[in-house]
């Protein structure tokens, strides 16, 4: 049975006050989050905006984070739909596939433009709702980075504005900036002891009394063998571990580019390169899961799928030696960095992640940004202000990132001996 190409909302207000009632258990259960926290100033905002058109916008390094925002905005009385990857709700079962929907749920095919979904998201702001995105489009893994906001999420909130233009000019339209940060609530150097010695274990490396970080890169240097070998890339003579990756980086972008028949721009950064190729690969799956016809046909498109699969883990290991190149542990080793990290390395490695700790989720919100008094300038100048509003609410999220450092202090025991 093909899926559906577009899944519209269809909330149902009991099942979302069971969701909200069982939510802190099922975060204790599944996700490890003990605790949701925000501070009181920031509910009483968040409950002003109750009954506004708003757009909710967060960071989403996890899976997790669109249930810690559901779960704060229910503890403020605030209701809200939620725009969800089309393949969130569409690949993980019919079970899914009738649930969210009813929690306010609404699909989005990322990296195109999804009519309906705009549609959708114009429709619930004008009549007044309130709207939880993310505006980075996937999970990116990293606590404490954030991937380019896509500009999106401000153009149709000014696209609705303009709609109420003629019959409410006096109408408000907000968005909502909210940092998510997770926190674990325990010393976590034996886990970090554990996840290298299983990655030492599985790549064949001796354990040797060195400091983590020290080890955590011969892991790296282990993989990034490997991964030369297989992408048939010879020895580089006097290159430096960082030449090594920004080659293999090189050509795992252009092989994929190649694979999907895309150019990439040039001067992209390479958060924005991995953004780019997600959401073209996305296009590739759903171009050939939501095609109707024949069994012979239907039979042709799971094997298209199938042959792009492979794709993915190519995709993944781009994604996965971010963190690696770009000194995300070394500028500061806390232990939440060091897991981020070796979170991916073990699912690069083992197939998927064994790490496991009790965690807090922090969440902080930004003053609303009331896009009324910006119409007249969007008027004049579209493209510039919706950048500008973009790039601002990102940096609104990164600084209240950088606000919670003092929660995930460095630990020297993870650098040095």
């Amino acid at each position: 049975m093909a899926a559906k190409p577009f899944y519209p909302p269809r909330r149902n207000r009991l099942l979302v006050r069971i969701a909200q009632w069982m939510l802190p258990w099922a975060l204790r259960r599944y996700a490890g989050i003990m605790t949701v926290e925000i501070e009181a100033s920031d509910l009483a905002v968040l409950r002003s905006l109750a009954n506004e058109r708003a757009l909710f916008v967060a960071n989403h390094p996890t899976l997790a984070d669109p249930a810690i925002i559901f779960h704060v905005l229910g503890r403020a009385g605030v209701t809200a739909f939620t725009l969800s990857a089309w393949d969130t709700i569409s690949q993980h079962g019919r079970l899914i596939e009738w649930i969210l929907p009813r929690l306010g749920c609404y699909s989005v095919m990322r990296g195109r433009p999804d009519r309906a979904s705009i549609r959708m998201t114009r429709d619930l702001l004008v009549r007044g709702e309130r709207i939880i995105l993310f505006p980075e489009g996937m999970t990116y893994g990293l606590n404490d980075l954030l991937l380019p906001f896509q500009q999106g999420t401000v153009q149709m909130a000014f696209h609705a504005l303009d709609e109420l233009r003629d019959s409410r000019p006096e109408a408000a339209l907000f968005i909502a900036p909210l940092a998510i940060k997770y926190v674990y609530l325990d010393r976590m150097e034996p886990e970090i002891a554990a996840s290298i010695s299983r990655l030492e274990e599985k790549l064949g490396i001796a354990s040797v009394e060195s400091p983590p970080y020290t080890r955590l890169l011969g892991i790296a240097a282990a993989i990034l063998t490997a991964l030369e070998h297989e992408q048939n890339l010879g020895p580089m003579a006097g290159a430096t571990f960082t030449d090594r990756i920004d080659r293999l980086r090189g050509t795992m972008v252009q092989r994929l580019a190649d694979a999907f028949n895309i150019s990439i721009p040039a001067g992209l950064s390479i958060p924005a390169v991995v953004q780019l190729l997600a959401n073209t690969y996305d296009d590739a799956v759903l171009d050939a899961a939501t095609e109707d016809g024949s069994e012979y046909e239907q039979t042709l498109h799971r094997q298209t799928i199938e042959a792009i699969r492979p794709l993915h883990a190519t995709w993944l290991r781009l994604k996965n030696f971010l963190a690696v190149r770009d000194g995300y542990i070394d500028v500061l080793p806390t232990q939440e960095r060091f897991l981020d990290v070796l979170g991916r390395l073990e699912i690069e490695v083992l197939g998927k992640s064994h790490i496991s700790g009790r965690r807090r989720a922090v969440v902080k919100m930004g003053a609303p940004i009331d896009l009324r008094i910006r119409l007249v300038r969007y008027h004049a100048s579209k493209r510039a202000v919706v950048d500008e509003t973009t790039r601002e609410i990102e940096n609104v999220v990164l600084d209240m990132l950088s606000s919670m450092a003092a929660f995930t202090p460095p630990m020297a025991s993870l650098s040095e001996s």
